[in-house]
């Protein structure tokens, strides 16, 4: 399996190729790990209740991918993510909606799988994505609201954990998640 560097400039891929390599050898190994990929599952299962609760009518998982950040120069690999596909109808989402999904996965990841990935990374990237979507939609927006928006969300996503329909949701689908990982693993 090759993990996605289409997101890196190139002068950075041939600076860095042999610790994409290494974090690539690392993932497969990682992969292979039911603890790592159900986290992983679940991280991605909540991030798709989320999206489903604000309309969202149809999902991709996409593959593992490195991510670039311009400002610091820092290289993340985004271990998978999903994706989804909304109603013509919906043409935009408040901020504080994005920042739910957004924040729910490494929330849900560390909640359901606690100590098996490093949940601090994975709010980071899903912090990244959230700051670059809703600056597209609302380049107003200071980083200090931002930050507002995603605590508060943190907050919102926590209140859920007391909720048995939730949390037996996302479960749900992380375990289809899980066996779509498997599969993916294996080509």
């Amino acid at each position: 399996m090759k993990i996605d560097r289409s997101r890196l400039p190139e002068d950075v891929q041939q600076a860095n190729s042999s610790v994409l390599d290494r974090e690539e050898n690392e993932l497969l190994v990682n992969w292979r790990n039911p603890a790592y990929r159900r986290a992983i599952a679940a991280h991605e299962a909540a991030h798709y209740y989320y999206r489903r609760q604000a309309g969202s009518i149809r999902f991709f998982l996409l593959p593992p991918r490195f991510v670039y950040d311009p400002v610091t120069k820092v290289i993340r690999l985004a271990l998978a993510s999903i994706n989804s596909e909304w109603p013509p109808s919906v043409t935009s989402h408040a901020v504080e909606v994005v920042a739910r999904w957004s924040a729910a996965g490494a929330i849900w990841e560390q909640e359901l799988c606690p100590g098996v990935t490093d949940a601090d990374e994975s709010a980071a990237l899903d912090k990244i994505g959230f700051a670059e979507d809703i600056r597209k939609t609302n380049p107003h927006l200071t980083d200090e609201e931002l930050k507002m928006v995603w605590t508060w969300a943190e907050e919102e996503v926590r209140k859920d954990f007391k909720n048995e329909a939730i949390r037996a949701s996302i479960l749900k689908i992380a375990e289809e998640l899980d066996r779509f990982l498997v599969e993916f693993l294996a080509n």
